[in-house]
C-alpha cells in the first residue's frame, strides 16, 4: 500500500508547475527589423522591472536593519542611502514605462492577431508590475519626507524664544501604505512597518511578472 500512496503524492506534486520566472527574451537574431525593435524594447522593459526588484529588495533590507534612533550620523547616512535608492527607482520607472508605451504602440501596429494579443497581454502584465513598483517608489519618497518632517518638528524652536516667529513646518506627507501612522510612530517602527508592507506588495509584483513571462514567447512569436 505504501507504493501507490507515494506515486499519488508525486503525481500531485508534479501537477503544480512552478511560477514562470521573468527573464530577458533570448532571441539572438531577429527575422526582420520590426522583430529586432520589438525584442529590444521588450528586453529593456524586462530589465527595468528586474532592476526595480533588486532595488526594492535592497530598500526593504535597509529599512529592516537600520537604526534611525542611534545617533544623528547614522540617521543621516541611512536617509541618504534610502534617498539614493528612491532616486534610482524613479529613474528606472521612467525608463520602464517608456518601454511599455513603445510595446503597446507596436502591438497596435501588429497585423498578426495572435501575436498582437500575446504582445498586449505581455505589455499589460509587465506594465502592471512596473506600476506597482512605481507606487512603492512614491511611498518611499513620502516616508523620507515624513521622517524629515519629524526632524523639523523635533528641532522646532521654543515658543518662548525669540525664534518663535520662524515658519511652522508644513503638515506630514500623506502616506499610502498599511501599517504604523507616520505621524505617531517612532522612526524605527515606521521603517519596519513600511518594509513589511513593501514585502507583501512584492508578491503582487511577482505575480504580474510571472504572467508577463508566460506570454513573453508569444509576444515575439513572429520573430
Amino acid at each position: 500500500m505504501v507504493f501507490p500512496i507515494l506515486v499519488f503524492v508525486v503525481v500531485l506534486g508534479a501537477a503544480v508547475p512552478a511560477p514562470a520566472q521573468l527573464k530577458e527574451i533570448g532571441h539572438a537574431s531577429a527575422s526582420s527589423n520590426m522583430c529586432g525593435i520589438l525584442v529590444v524594447h521588450a528586453n529593456s522593459a524586462i530589465s527595468a522591472a528586474l532592476r526595480d526588484d533588486v532595488l526594492i529588495t535592497r530598500t526593504i533590507a535597509v529599512m529592516r536593519t537600520s537604526n534611525l534612533e542611534a545617533d544623528s550620523m547614522t540617521r543621516r547616512l541611512t536617509m541618504n542611502d534610502l534617498d539614493g535608492l528612491a532616486a534610482q527607482l524613479r529613474e528606472t520607472e521612467t525608463h520602464g514605462n517608456g518601454e511599455i508605451k513603445r510595446l503597446r504602440d507596436l502591438a497596435a501596429n501588429t497585423s498578426d492577431a495572435p501575436q498582437n494579443a500575446e504582445l498586449k497581454t505581455f505589455a499589460d502584465a509587465l506594465g502592471d508590475a512596473l506600476s506597482r513598483q512605481a507606487k512603492m517608489s512614491v511611498d518611499l519618497t513620502r516616508v523620507l519626507a515624513s521622517l524629515d518632517y519629524q526632524d523639523m518638528r523635533g528641532s522646532a524652536p521654543d515658543p518662548q524664544s525669540t525664534l518663535a516667529a520662524a515658519p511652522e513646518p508644513t503638515g506630514a506627507p500623506e502616506l499610502h501604505f498599511a501599517g504604523a501612522s507616520a505621524e505617531h510612530a517612532s522612526p524605527n517602527l515606521l521603517l519596519s512597518s513600511v518594509a513589511a508592507d513593501f514585502q507583501a506588495r512584492m508578491s503582487q509584483v511577482q505575480k504580474s511578472e510571472a504572467k508577463a513571462a508566460d506570454h513573453s514567447d508569444g509576444a515575439v512569436s513572429g520573430c
